[in-house]
């Protein structure tokens, strides 16, 4: 993240939870492909249909065009929430890997002499928040939307196979009713000093920066080992 997003985590002792539909992707929280919706259709109707013959208390025949106009009933409605969930789900996005990785520092911390870090486990992060939050969490799992669909579940954790290099986990935390049209996100308090292992300085930034940033955390009171990273250490020939 910028240095701005690190002040405003340790002014406010919380974490930032983004709308799904503010994340930047269009394919966040898809079924699948647009192309193939149709095919998606058919197979809910049918799903719909069976569940209505096959309904406990079902005591006799229905006709085709109660069938018919039950399921897409149905159909509808559940579209209609599929499309609300990208309003009701709040994500913290995370980058798994055991090294630096070059590419996120460029991706992520664009202005890069001041960009930082925060190195942490999932299990801490869990502990550390704030218990009247319900959140879940897990591996982002990269498909091929031309050969799959997502179900319900699924589609709270499923992106396109060409961000892989994301290597993504994500905490979702889902509210029960809509917020206001303007609320972007959602603020999660959490125990900072518990929550992180380490704040990693840029390895594009001046030395003179990780004072900075040491400086900065002393003042909000965060008491979390700071170090410059070392992927672009020096090297001899």
């Amino acid at each position: 993240m910028d240095f701005a997003k690190l002040v405003a985590m340790f002014k406010d002792r919380s974490l930032y939870f983004a709308r799904g539909d503010k994340l930047g992707d269009p394919y966040e929280g898809a079924r699948g492909l647009a192309s193939r919706e149709g095919e998606w259709r058919d197979y809910c109707l049918g799903f719909f249909r069976d569940a209505i013959v096959t309904a406990p208390g079902n005591n006799g025949p229905i006709s085709e065009e109660e069938l018919a106009s039950r399921s897409k009933q149905l159909y509808d409605e559940f579209v209609i929430t599929s499309q609300r969930d990208r309003l009701l789900n709040f994500v913290s996005c995370w980058h798994s890997n055991h090294v630096e990785s070059e590419a996120q520092w460029r991706l992520y911390a664009p202005s890069l002499p001041t960009g930082v870090a925060v190195r942490t486990k999932f299990g801490k992060l869990d502990d550390s928040l704030d218990q009247n939050f319900d959140v879940r969490g897990g591996f982002v799992q990269y498909v091929d939307y031309s050969k799959a669909f997502a179900g319900t579940y699924d589609k709270l954790f499923w992106k396109r196979s060409s961000l892989s290099h994301e290597a993504e986990v994500r905490i979702v935390h889902q509210q029960t009713q809509l917020s206001e049209p303007e609320v972007f996100g959602v603020s999660v308090p959490v125990d900072l000093n518990n929550a992180f292992e380490a704040i990693i300085v840029s390895p594009f930034a001046p030395d003179w920066f990780v004072d900075v940033v040491r400086e900065t955390a002393r003042k909000f009171e965060v008491s979390i080992e700071i170090e410059k990273s070392k992927l672009l250490s020096d090297p001899f020939f």
